[in-house]
């Protein structure tokens, strides 16, 4: 923004345009205005020197509007373009517009239009677009949308963004997409101790820890391993933030397991941390050796860090 000394009054009204934005970001209930959205995209396909569009199709979600860039693939010229609308990026950039608009700073008149364009399409209730050169696939907003306090993608018992007409969704923990299988297995009782045993990917197993405690209460995780917390140690870190580490192990010995000394069968161990970033618990897989959380979270420290050394991060992020 230009270098200008700004009032109280002036200030207090750019955090109240910024919080339009905010709210509009996150707003369910914006209809779909056919009319402002093919006026804008005329123009901005023109701005690019594209004259072709002829044909604009309206889906409910995204997987529909795939589905409809497939069919249209048979026939048409490769699709070039994905726009997404529904983002901090544009919105951003309508906040600083309004925030020039309010300030009365000079643009140029191509910019005034190209701005007053790109509100209008935003405004319009669009989400996504798949373009091609004599077609576009336009995606509405969702009207399931779900964040935590830091204003990500956040819902541990369904679609954090979800369409309730075609009943599709996207799954989101702590802003981290993921698979809906886990949720869907959580919700049906289906999931078996095997299935998150075998998975491989942190985040996957993360996600089951939280869906299955949102779902079905607090410790139903430790339930469904057959677990119990064998110790918890509260760690004051560098930056005075408080982490909670807990070691879990299985009630039941199993065959095939074996511990760090060789012992078998061995209980089944996990590490629960906390990303202070995200808030996300992660169950890391341990050693049934480790009796304190302490030594196991010494354990799954980056390699190369001397075990003597305090479980302390100087900088946690």
């Amino acid at each position: 923004m230009a270098d200008i000394t700004l009032t109280e009054e002036q200030k207090a009204h750019l955090e109240t345009i910024k919080q339009k934005w905010i709210d509009h970001l996150f707003s369910t209930n914006i209809p779909l205005n056919k009319k402002d959205i093919e006026e804008a995209i005329h123009f901005f396909y023109k701005k690019a020197n594209e004259n072709n569009l002829k044909d604009f199709y309206y889906v409910s979600d995204p997987v529909a509007a795939q589905a409809k860039a497939n069919e249209l693939m048979e026939t048409k010229d490769e699709y070039y373009s994905f726009s997404y609308y529904f983002d901090i990026y544009s919105h951003y950039i309508c906040n600083y517009y309004d925030c020039y608009v309010y300030l009365e700073i000079k643009m140029e008149d191509d910019l005034i239009e190209a701005n007053e364009m790109l509100l209008k399409l935003i405004k319009a209730g669009i989400f996504t677009s798949i373009e091609f050169d004599e077609a576009i696939i336009i995606v509405e907003r969702p009207d399931i949308l779900h964040v935590d306090a830091e204003y990500n993608l956040h819902c541990p018992t369904g679609p954090a963004v979800g369409w309730s007409k075609s009943r599709k969704g996207l799954y989101y923990i702590n802003g981290r997409e993921l698979p809906q299988w886990p949720f869907k297995a959580i919700e049906n009782n289906t999931l078996t101790l095997d299935q998150f045993l075998n998975e491989d990917n942190e985040e996957v197993r993360a996600a089951i820890y939280e869906i299955m405690e949102a779902t079905n209460g607090e410790g139903a995780m430790l339930r469904f391993l057959g677990a119990t917390v064998i110790d918890s140690s509260q760690v004051v870190h560098a930056d005075g933030s408080i982490e909670t580490i807990e070691l879990y192990k299985t009630e039941l010995e199993f065959e095939g397991e074996e511990d760090f000394h060789g012992n078998s069968p061995s209980k089944l161990t996990w590490l629960k941390m906390t990303c202070p970033s995200t808030g996300t618990n992660y169950l890391l897989p341990s050693d049934a050796s480790f009796n304190t959380a302490l030594d196991a979270a010494k354990y799954h420290r980056p390699s190369g860090v001397d075990d003597k050394l305090d479980y302390k991060w100087n900088q946690r992020s």
